[in-house]
């Protein structure tokens, strides 16, 4: 019953945080809504055991060029895609559909299907592309292919675990 009520207080907090900082808790995802509940009761866990605050920034991961499986690979959700620092190309490829070329190394470009292609450049770069991120809502089945360079994903929950 204190977890409970420690954890709708936590909440509270959050919420308050939130609308304190403009966040439109209403255009967030069930998976993002479920996520800041899993850390709330995560921090409460620590704070209970005598840790202390475990809050850390937004966390990233850096996934390496290739095909990925959304869902089986990389978690289903919203992701900020970007190129990660210290790659040889200042500049990289990210596309994102449901079906790959027979080749299995691209997405297959189809009109009637989601596709979604970009190149993105590395922030403070003089290379040719004009995005230095991208936002991607990622569904399950889905493909993800990173070429050219390797990218950060942002933000990464720890869980589940991506598949590389």
């Amino acid at each position: 019953m204190k977890k409970a009520l420690a954890l709708i207080v936590a909440l509270m907090m959050i919420a308050g945080a939130a609308c304190a900082s403009g966040i439109d808790w209403g255009s967030m995802t069930d998976q993002q809504i479920t996520m800041a509940i899993a850390e709330a009761e995560a921090e409460l866990d620590n704070r209970a055991a005598g840790g202390e605050s475990q809050a850390e920034p937004v966390k990233e991961v850096t996934v390496p060029m290739g095909v990925w499986v959304v869902g089986e690979d990389i978690p289903v959700g919203h992701w900020t895609i970007k190129v990660a620092p210290g790659q040889e190309m200042e500049w990289g490829t990210v596309a994102y559909g449901v079906q790959l070329d027979e080749l299995g190394k691209d997405i297959e470009y189809v009109y009637d299907k989601p596709y979604y292609r970009e190149m993105i450049k590395l922030e403070g770069s003089d290379a040719l592309p004009n995005l230095t991120e991208v936002d991607l809502d990622v569904q399950e089945g889905a493909y993800i292919v990173i070429d050219e360079c390797d990218m950060i994903f942002t933000p990464y929950q720890g869980k589940p675990k991506l598949g590389f």
